[in-house]
Order: C-alpha cells, then structure tokens, then sequence
C-alpha cells in the first residue's frame, strides 16, 4: 500500500549501507513475506538456469520472534572473473567485508513490514522501536517546517539533507583516502530539502521546498570555501 525508505550517515567502519531502513505498509504482513519468499526463490532459480552474473539466496528465519526473512545478493558476481580493485573496494564499504547485499524484513505488526540492510541488528533495534511513543522523524522541527511546504496528498515524499549528504560524502572519501576526507567543508546545521510528486488527470506534478535556512546554511558554506582559497598556498587545490 506504501513504502518509505531512510538512509543516514552512519558511524566509523559501519558499512554505508548500515544506517539503511524500509517500511512497508501491506494487507497482511505475514502473507507478504510468504509471497516474497516463493517469488524471489522462483525468480532466484530462473537467474541460476539463465547464468545470470550474480546469485542470491532468500531464507524464512524468526527475527526478534517475529516472522522474518534473510535476502543474500553476492554483488562480487556481478563482475565475473574479472579483478576489479577498485570496484570491490566499494562493494565492502557499502555493505561490508564480503560483498554481500544482506537485506532483513521480518513483519513489525499485521499490516507493517520492516527492513534492513547489512544488519539484522539494525532491523531489531527498529523493531523494538516501532509503535513506541518516541519522537519520530516527522517531529523534527527541521522536518515538520519543510512538511508544511509540501503537498500533503502528494503520492511521493522526499527529503533531503544537504548537511547529511556532506557528512556521508566525507565518511566515504575518509574510507578511500583520509586526507582527502579532511578537506571535505561541512555544512551547518539546516532543515531538509523536500520533493514531492503526484500523478494527476494532467500528469505528473513535482514540486520542491528549499527553506530559507539551507539558502542561508550554503552561503556560509560558500563564504568558508572562499576564505580557504584565498589563504591557501599558490599552486595549492
């Protein structure tokens, strides 16, 4: 019926994708993965009779006592018997040491599916969490003041943080070359960008909410940028 999807920063070594979170609003939760357990098996032995480049498993399993599966996706396959260093560098920093896409869904009540990727654990902590009375990421008051810009019988909603994305930009440059990561600007605290998009008689209607705090956040981040530059040793980046 719907589906919403957040991906934060993360910490330390924590794969990138660690932080990835899904829910899922269906008729009936434990059908629902039933169904998705016999359809992804089915399609699973089509890829294997196909030789398609990657396999994957998917498995039942008890997550936290509730009804829960396990997808396996091995993304090294993808690259046959090539050695490619780099591209399998980024394959264990998005989802850990051996390359595999883990992804766990287990059914959080009757009509609720939750999912994680990398860790179970993950999936755990935000199953305890849910239905709990604590702040919810529509409370944020960053959050709350872009959501009343947007449309609110929009059929898609997206938020996004410029202040986030230079966060998960420097993790990322920090893994492959620190002191690159170093040199990465970071941005003062701001509320999200928000999308939005609805299908209509007409077509397709997008809309965008920048609050002026971001406008205000990047100017500063501008002005930083510049100071540095100008400071900066002749011949220097």
């Amino acid at each position: 019926r719907s589906m919403g999807m957040v991906m934060g920063v993360g910490e330390g070594d924590q794969p990138l994708y660690s932080s990835m979170l899904l829910s899922m609003k269906v008729d009936d939760a434990e059908k629902y993965l039933d169904e998705y357990l016999e359809t992804v098996s089915e399609m699973g032995k089509i890829m294997e009779d196909a030789d398609f480049p990657f396999k994957y498993e998917v498995e039942s399993m008890q997550i936290d006592g509730r009804r829960g599966l396990k997808l396996a996706m091995d993304m090294e396959g993808m690259f046959g018997q090539q050695e490619i260093p780099q591209a399998e560098m980024m394959l264990k920093l998005m989802f850990g040491s051996d390359g595999t896409m883990n992804v766990f869904m287990a059914a959080a009540d009757k009509n609720t599916v939750l999912g994680s990727y990398v860790s179970k654990d993950n999936l755990i902590s935000a199953l305890k969490a849910f239905g709990q009375d604590d702040a919810q990421l529509v409370d944020e008051p960053g959050v709350a003041k872009v959501m009343e810009m947007l449309d609110k019988d929009a059929h898609f909603i997206g938020l996004w943080s410029p202040q986030g994305t230079l966060a998960f930009a420097s993790r990322l440059m920090g893994a492959l070359n620190p002191a690159a990561a170093a040199e990465i600007p970071q941005l003062g605290a701001s509320p999200p960008v928000g999308f939005t998009a609805k299908l209509t008689p007409a077509g397709l209607e997008t809309d965008m909410a920048v609050p002026s705090d971001v406008m205000k956040s990047v100017a500063a981040l501008v002005r930083q940028i510049m100071a540095a530059q100008a400071q900066a040793p002749p011949g220097a980046l």
